[in-house]
């Protein structure tokens, strides 16, 4: 009997490390792993071959990670020939959505024909990678395959030990600092930021740092990045938060700043105004090799700069700050709503997990008309290991929520303050048979990992219409 891809990819995986799963942070393996992996990041076969831009911070990495790879894939594919390429973490539902291209997942086929092509070329070292290691190895060796000339990696954990500072970014984005893995990374701000600015290289050329938590202050920013990379250019990305949006649509408008700012630093570098006609007469055109054949690199300097010519016309930003994107570019797991099975009642999760996210989600819910009464609300709270859910009952309760179950699986932690419930005994007060739900909606935050319960609860909103 054959076995497919799928299960290939899956049984290599689960034979691995994964701290991701097992929440054991161990500085000391990360620490003599951080050379290692930077040797190999050295190998031809993972060269960058255009802009490469890494994503760190605490919140809101993943939502800027997916919005600059959404507004490249839906904006700049006329000046841009090749794939736009995006690695995130953690996924939803399956591992294929970390690795994405034009923000399509990778096959199964194509992730395990990389997966061969590392043994080969690492053979020694190929079965001691981790999970998340061997995952960033991948999207490496892809988008070296496929030369992507934009490459957008979202960090994992941290930035001085994490895999991803393989990527030796040009650019780098700090998003919203917050304590948090403060056994790993430190207990003070400062000491987080640090390690998150870690990920720099000195091949990073350009820091932008979204709006920050007050506790981080510009000065200290300033002062410690450029510790990391004496001669990175540090630009500050304009507080938009008074604008009455939620933080998805806020998220999206400063990711338009990052890349406004990206034109910026590069013109002011020297690269010249072009319009799209000129970019892609100066583009060489390509087919995309076979997983296993050669990369042939164009060096030339209109490869090299294709991302940030594209960027030229000023009037782009214009149209990217007014244009929605289509629902399937934007990023899913956060304020996505849906309807419960078989009932006209609203769910919306979001992935937020911390209480500062936590009270942002909530304070969005008030834009929404279905959502604004928390009194008929009920919130389902799902929170790994590591966590601390009774800290997160009192910011929920502290927002007028009052009925709040936790969700009981043997993943997920649960504190002593609400009701626990699990899986079977919460679908049944879900769907009462006897009387209609006294919800008129539900909200389900805490952890990425229960989105496969928003997933089997509830169906589209558009079968509904």
């Amino acid at each position: 009997m054959q076995i497919s891809p799928t299960e290939l990819l899956e049984a290599d995986l689960q034979a691995r490390i994964n701290p991701e799963k097992s929440r054991h942070f161990e500085r000391h393996r990360l620490h003599a792993a951080r050379e290692r992996l930077m040797e190999f990041a050295r190998l031809p076969e993972l060269a960058p071959v255009g802009q490469r831009i890494t994503i760190a911070g605490s919140n809101g990495k993943g939502s800027t990670a997916f919005f600059l790879s959404g507004l490249a894939t839906h904006f700049l594919r006329d000046t841009i020939d090749t794939p736009i390429a995006l690695y995130s973490s953690p996924h939803l539902l399956h591992v294929l959505e970390r690795i994405r291209f034009d923000q399509q997942p990778i096959s199964a086929a194509a992730a395990w024909e990389g997966l061969c092509a590392l043994r080969e070329l690492l053979p020694n070292d190929y079965a001691g990678f981790s999970y998340f290691e061997i995952l960033t190895l991948l999207a490496l060796y892809q988008f070296h395959q496929k030369h992507c000339d934009l490459q957008i990696f979202e960090v994992g954990l941290g930035g001085r030990f994490d895999a991803t500072r393989m990527a030796a970014a040009q650019t780098v984005i700090l998003t919203r600092i917050e304590k948090e893995h403060t056994a790993v990374l430190g207990d003070t701000y400062e000491q987080i930021l640090r390690e998150k600015l870690g990920i720099m290289t000195p091949q990073c050329e350009l820091l932008i740092v979204l709006p920050q938590n007050p506790e981080v202050k510009s000065d200290l920013i300033r002062s410690i990045a450029l510790d990391c990379q004496p001669e990175v250019q540090i630009e500050f990305v304009a507080d938009r938060s008074e604008n009455r949006c939620d933080y998805l649509e806020l998220n999206r408008r400063q990711a338009v700043d990052c890349l406004r700012l990206l034109r910026q630093h590069h013109i002011g570098s020297g690269i010249p105004h072009a319009s799209s006609a000129d970019i892609k007469a100066d583009t060489p055109t390509r087919s995309t090799p076979a997983m296993n054949e050669p990369a042939q690199i164009n060096d030339s300097p209109a490869r090299n700069d294709i991302v940030v010519r594209s960027l030229a016309n000023e009037s782009l930003f214009d149209t990217m700050e007014r244009t929605p994107l289509p629902v399937t570019l934007t990023p899913p797991g956060r304020l996505e709503r849906r309807v419960l099975l078989h009932t006209h009642i609203p769910v919306l999760f979001d992935v937020a997990h911390n209480p500062p996210a936590i009270t942002r989600v909530l304070r969005d819910c008030r834009l929404d008309s279905t959502l604004t009464d928390a009194q008929e609300c009920l919130v389902i709270l799902a929170m790994i290991k590591g966590r601390d859910p009774d800290e997160i009952v009192r910011v929920i309760q502290a927002a007028g929520y009052t009925q709040i179950v936790q969700l009981n699986t043997a993943e997920f932690v649960c504190g002593d303050r609400v009701l626990i419930m699990d899986v079977p005994v919460l679908e049944r007060h879900l769907w009462p048979t006897e009387r209609r739900s006294p919800y008129r909606a539900i909200l389900m935050l805490g952890t990425h990992r229960s989105y496969e319960y928003f997933i089997r609860w509830t169906e589209p909103l558009s079968l509904k219409l």
